[in-house]
């Protein structure tokens, strides 16, 4: 199995909060709770003030190499290399 990238964001300024990166083998997709559950960041935080965006396996590979860093357009949802 393959899980792409999902990637947690904050609502106002579309920096990065968590990225889980990309997944494969014997690998469960897990649900946004599970997530804020398991991770800190992500628990210690409003939930109305994240959202996040799910990658298909492999999106973006090159520019993800490419670039140290990158953030998250919060009104379309979609990723911008910086």
């Amino acid at each position: 199995m393959q899980i792409g990238r999902r990637i947690y964001y904050d609502n106002t300024t579309g920096e990065v909060i968590l990225d889980k990166g990309e997944m494969e083998g014997d690998v469960l997709q897990t649900t946004d709770m599970q997530d804020i559950f398991s991770f800190p960041v992500l628990s210690e935080r409003n939930r109305d003030s994240f959202d996040y965006i799910d990658l298909d396996f492999g999106a973006y590979a090159d520019r993800f190499k490419q670039h140290e860093s990158y953030k998250v357009d919060a009104k379309t949802k979609r990723i911008i290399f910086l």
